[in-house]
């Protein structure tokens, strides 16, 4: 299980993968500790987004490029982006600059599409791309597939335990923020309005001269609160408690 976000199989990174999907323990919300800083924050307020990065400038044919590759890849098939709550500028690509290549020292361009806008979620998908328009990728980021037991089978009631059963690849980001200074891609997934209930994780930029590209994304870390107590309490799953060095 080798390999980078869109380029080769999907990794969860570190040698700790094996044992987050055979990792399996109850999680009590109110007995959480989360360390400072470790918890990817939800806005206060939906309408005061924090600041966005800032862009770089990329040859108007490389971009048109990106476009025409997001609208076959995603487009009206995957998205859904004609809704009167959405700008017009919100349809164009925000555009960053990937970490220069260990070797021949080129950067290439990250290219963020706004996917889908509801109530308090939005999706981006991400495509990379050489900057002189000659090559693009469709990302894709590795993520667990988790199966939460509740008690009772209701969803509101106490969590009995959360088990990582699988692996699947995303191409939606949920309230993607990129990271201009590490080059990271981190979510914070709300499962309902006051974010009680959410999901979150991030993904490092890793270089890999074997790729005709500069690298690749893999998972860093994921996080979850699956109660919905009407407290913000996400426990750390990858990597697992056990994986850190005493």
């Amino acid at each position: 299980m080798a390999a980078l976000a869109s380029r080769r199989p999907a990794r969860l990174g570190g040698a700790f993968c094996v044992l987050a999907l055979v990792w399996a323990a109850p999680l009590k919300a109110q007995e959480a500790e989360v360390e400072a800083g470790a918890v990817v924050e939800a806005p206060e307020d939906l309408e005061e987004a924090p600041a966005l990065p800032p862009q770089v400038e990329a040859d108007p044919v490389a971009t048109l490029r990106a476009v025409e590759v997001f609208e076959a890849a995603a487009g009206d098939s995957h998205c859904i982006r004609a809704l009167d709550w959405i700008d017009e500028e919100d349809l164009a690509p925000r555009i960053y600059a990937l970490p220069p290549h260990p070797e021949t020292g080129e950067r290439d361009l990250l290219f963020q599409f706004l996917c889908n806008r509801a109530a308090y979620n939005e999706t981006h998908v991400f495509i990379a791309g050489k900057a002189d328009g000659s090559r693009f990728d469709l990302l894709q980021f590795p993520a667990p597939l988790v199966d939460v037991d509740y008690e009772n089978d209701d969803f509101e009631g106490a969590v009995l335990g959360v088990r990582i059963v699988g692996l699947q690849l995303k191409r939606e980001i949920v309230n993607a923020a990129f990271d201009p200074e590490t080059a990271e891609i981190s979510e914070f997934s709300r499962w309902r309005g006051i974010s009680d209930a959410s999901s979150s994780a991030v993904w490092r930029y890793v270089d890999d001269p074997e790729t005709s590209f500069d690298g690749g994304y893999e998972l860093k870390e994921y996080q979850l609160d699956a109660s919905y107590d009407g407290e913000a309490n996400p426990q750390r799953l990858i990597p697992p408690p056990e994986a850190e060095a005493p």
